[in-house]
């Protein structure tokens, strides 16, 4: 990171400066989390089991491509940004919902939700709007996630899994060198267990096909059932086998947190790296071209300066 700020100052390449502070940032920060999925897959119930309680906006938002990102902090509050210039509004949790209904949906660029829970503390998860949903922007928006997240976990709705539109994301991000975990939701809308085996094999032959390597075992579960439980249905909580998606995160989002970070911070170093050497180029060239011109000039002020030498010896003489 030294050695980039210093080239690009050199360069005088500011624009590259807001990039290398945000990997510095990213550094110090926890893991970032980003979780897509298609629309209706159930991000956000997922969030809320995961967080052991309603955090996470479910229906607030059905037609905005809006970020929700959910970070810790000692107070309990919510920051909406707008995207049409107005004054962001710090509202409690328990007013998110009404004031986010104030706003035109268009007008809201990013809802930032802050919460004292010890799972924030570890991870930065990122509520993105859903892929395949009827407003095109929504994709653009989850895909911009892919840009700010350490580590994309992608969900899939066991009824409809693993679709043609979802297998061009996920090679995406494959192509992006972001680390990818594989979770598939509502396991009880399965009949029974051999459908479910059946459906977890199509799901697993299908990432090899499409060469999509998940961080960790392909873990099926149900979100609503997981939040049942959460709020005091034990029966529930052991039939959503919430338990392996809490392993999981445990084992390899968490456990693996700083390899994770550092294998995107590297590339993305590398990224600005290569714009900071095609800039040198660029540099070079410019230079190059005017010692081109430069050396043309002396050359024809040369010609000039003997021409006029032996015009004025001519004159001279004619005198």
């Amino acid at each position: 990171i030294a050695e980039l700020r210093r080239v690009a100052r050199g360069l005088a390449d500011f624009e590259t400066w807001p990039d290398i502070a945000q990997v510095e940032r990213d550094v110090e920060r926890p893991l970032r989390v980003a979780i897509v999925g298609e629309f209706n897959a159930g991000k956000s119930t997922l969030i809320n089991a995961l967080l052991g309680e309603d955090v996470a906006p479910v229906g607030v938002m059905p037609t905005t491509a809006t970020r929700n990102q959910l970070v810790w902090a000692p107070d309990r509050f919510a920051r909406i940004e707008r995207s049409d210039g107005g004054p962001d509004r710090v509202v409690v949790h328990s007013e998110l919902r009404r004031a986010l209904g104030e706003i035109p949906p268009e007008q809201v660029r990013k809802v930032s939700i802050y919460a004292p829970l010890e799972l924030l503390r570890k991870l930065e998860i990122t509520d993105t709007p859903g892929f395949n949903a009827p407003d095109s922007a929504h994709a653009a928006t989850a895909r911009a996630a892919f840009r700010d997240a350490h580590v994309a976990l992608w969900l899939l709705d066991v009824t409809q899994p693993l679709k043609d539109s979802e297998r061009v994301v996920l090679q995406e991000i494959r192509a992006q060198g972001l680390p990818l975990v594989v979770l598939v939701n509502k396991i009880d809308r399965v009949a029974d267990a051999e459908d479910l085996e059946r459906t977890l094999g199509h799901i697993s032959a299908g990432l090899r096909e499409a060469g999509v390597t998940s961080e960790g075992p392909v873990v099926a579960f149900s979100a609503r059932l997981a939040l049942a439980g959460r709020a005091g249905d034990g029966d529930a909580l052991v039939r959503s086998r919430f338990a392996d998606v809490e392993r999981l995160v445990e084992d390899v989002l968490v456990g693996r947190s700083e390899q994770l970070k550092a294998s995107v911070l590297e590339r993305r170093c590398l990224e600005i790296a290569t714009r900071l050497r095609s800039r040198a180029d660029e540099l070079a060239e410019v230079r190059a071209a005017a010692g081109a011109r430069q050396r043309d000039l002396a050359a024809r002020l040369g010609v000039a300066r003997a021409t006029l030498g032996a015009e004025r010896e001519r004159i001279v003489r004619s005198l």
